[in-house]
């Protein structure tokens, strides 16, 4: 009887939680709709990662087994060191390894990270709310509408390091003003987000340590606690952190060779040599590019700045960027600002934001290709959103109107998650995602083909750099139990250290070479070899008809851009150049093949 009296007392509460808080609700699944329809439709599209994605499904689908993950995926940085280093710790593989299990692979993919998501969005607004109320509830809705939007509605169930830890940067920042605000049990919500960033992903570096510190040292100051909520917070936040730091622990204690924070740590202190670094002068360019100036929330600005798109001089980007800080000193200065601690702390947040990317921008290693790469300083975004949300704060504080300012961020946020329910996808971002995928699938299909082969030994092929077929086909060996090794010391560790011929046993050494060639290499046939996956995305006449083209094109003076494609010269010449692109398109994302060559 007292049970069920208990579970009616319950579904009153609920009842009346929902009647009071239905607004409230209801502008928050408007602010998340775009990533359940995203997360929908690439389910229902059959999504196939490709490219890293792949790579992280692979070692998803390893979690709790023999090839259980220690470390997250190998960091790019180590083409410039030549040593191997990863990221720190396999967090994400973690939180996917439940879904992908689950759902498989795509499916598992999208539905996590777009759950993640959501969980990212929805949190930091109801800690908004117990902060400063409905206004910065709606204020923080309204500038993660505006940052989906700019990402596009394919990034936001992308599983890549850069785009995945977009929300959770963006939430921990919430939970950082938390902290500052006095709110003690943020902590180990900040601790746990803090460290999957810290082990996702290095550029998080500078950024997650020194926030932390931040966000504690002026919350701990800000007036008395209660010591039991403080101490209740402390022993929260250290089961947190070692359970987050156990499995990269136990690799640097026990795995085999120097561990990986050991590499780490001589990475930084350059015995691994030097790396060039974006340097004072481009760190004030690139922070003043996303912060100040446009397109920085607009999707071409998520899509090409500092890609495409020249960044400002140092001159016009410190003009921008000082401007910037003066208006923040100056919404400081606001009588009402003053009065309010979570207006201040915001501000305060918001300048410190800003000195603290200038610093890690400073020390940020340049790309190895020589480019200004986006994906390598992504947590600009959510720092730009951040700042963005100071402003809407103290916008909101300005109007003496509560509703009004409801009614303006609600139809914002309304008509920016409409705006981002089509499909969007950037090809800057995701150069042939959605053209490969279904090449993808078909290779995937034949991948039985590879079985009674032994131990395939994979062989990186070093004309198709950037192809986005190898790591798909590596997750597909795996999940259907197909050995294979990989010597390349970068792949090799991005699948796994048991994955390398050196932990393999004698008896599984015996094997074919496997190799994947997409575009004209899928065509030839190497010496010896056998061709035991063959997609073909265009017809012979076609292919005969696109070397013509092309050499036409490069007779008349074309030049390439930077993935690799003829731009015409002449205007005579861009209905060629149209029809060169699209066949060229269909070649390399639409044509792949998997060799296999005897073991000699």
């Amino acid at each position: 009887m007292s049970s069920e009296v208990s579970e009616v007392d319950a579904l009153t509460r609920l009842r009346v939680w929902v009647g009071l808080y239905r607004f409230e609700i209801g502008v928050a699944l408007i602010a998340v709709l775009p990533i359940i329809v995203a997360m929908i439709r690439a389910v229902l599209s059959g999504y196939i990662p490709v490219n890293d994605d792949a790579l992280v499904l692979l070692r998803s689908r390893d979690v709790l087994t023999v090839n259980h993950p220690f470390l997250g995926l190998p960091s790019s940085s180590s083409l410039s060191f030549g040593v191997t280093v990863s990221n720190p710790g396999p967090l994400l593989f973690d939180l996917m390894a439940g879904p992908v299990k689950l759902f498989g692979g795509g499916p598992g993919l999208a539905l996590a990270v777009g759950a993640l998501n959501i969980a990212c969005v929805i949190g930091a607004a109801c800690m908004s709310y117990r902060i400063r109320g409905r206004s910065a509830f709606l204020s923080f809705l309204v500038v993660a509408s505006i940052l989906a939007w700019g990402m596009g509605s394919e990034l936001l169930f992308d599983v890549w390091q850069p785009h995945s830890l977009i929300f959770p940067f963006l939430s921990f920042l919430v939970l950082v003003w938390a902290l500052a605000c006095g709110r003690v049990l943020a902590l180990p919500w900040a601790v746990g987000i803090g460290c999957y960033l810290l082990q996702t992903h290095l550029s998080y570096v500078y950024l997650v340590p020194a926030l932390l510190g931040a966000g504690i040292t002026i919350g701990l100051a800000a007036r008395p606690r209660d010591r039991s909520v403080i101490l209740r917070s402390i022993f929260w936040t250290g089961g947190v952190a070692a359970l987050a730091w156990a499995q990269p622990l136990w690799e640097q204690f026990f795995g085999s060779g120097p561990g990986n924070l050991t590499r780490l740590f001589n990475a930084a202190s350059g015995q691994y040599g030097s790396v060039s670094a974006y340097g004072s002068r481009l760190a004030v360019r690139v922070s003043a590019a996303v912060f100040a100036i446009l397109p920085w929330r607009q999707r071409s600005g998520f899509a090409e700045r500092l890609l495409i798109d020249p960044i400002p001089s140092f001159l016009t980007a410190a003009l921008f960027l000082g401007a910037l800080v003066v208006l923040l000193v100056l919404t400081l200065l606001r009588r009402k600002t003053l009065q309010c601690r979570p207006d201040r702390m915001a501000t305060y947040l918001s300048l410190l934001l800003i000195a603290i990317a200038l610093f890690s921008l400073k020390y940020q290693p340049v790309s190895t290709v020589g480019l200004l790469a986006p994906h390598q300083v992504r947590w600009l975004w959510p720092i730009a959103s951040f700042i963005l949300f100071t402003f809407l704060l103290r916008f909101s504080s300005g109007v003496e109107n509560p509703q009004i300012v409801a009614g303006i961020f609600t139809s914002l946020i309304i008509v920016t998650a409409a705006l981002n329910l089509p499909m969007w996808r950037s090809e800057n971002l995701t150069p042939g995602v959605g053209e490969s995928t279904p090449a993808a699938a078909m290779m995937i299909n034949q991948v039985d083909n590879l079985r009674g082969r032994g131990t395939l030994h994979f062989v990186v092929n070093p004309v198709s750099f950037g192809e986005p077929f190898s790591s798909p086909l590596l997750a597909a060996l795996a999940e259907r139990g197909i050995p294979f090794l990989v010597a390349d010391p970068i792949l090799g560790g991005e699948v796994g250290e048991r994955r390398r011929p050196a932990y393999c046993r004698p008896s599984c050494e015996q094997g074919a070479s496997l190799s994947v060639a997409n575009g004209y290499g899928a065509f030839e046939i190497p010496k010896g070899a056998e061709r035991a996956i063959f997609v073909q995305g265009i017809s012979t006449g076609e292919l005969r008809t696109l070397k013509r083209i092309e050499k036409e094109l490069l007779a008349s003076g074309a030049k390439r851009d930077f993935q690799g494609m003829l731009i015409a010269k002449d205007s005579h010449d861009r209905a060629k150049a149209t029809r060169y692109a699209e066949l060229k398109r269909a070649l390399v994302y639409g044509s792949v093949a998997v060799f296999l060559t005897p073991s000699p």
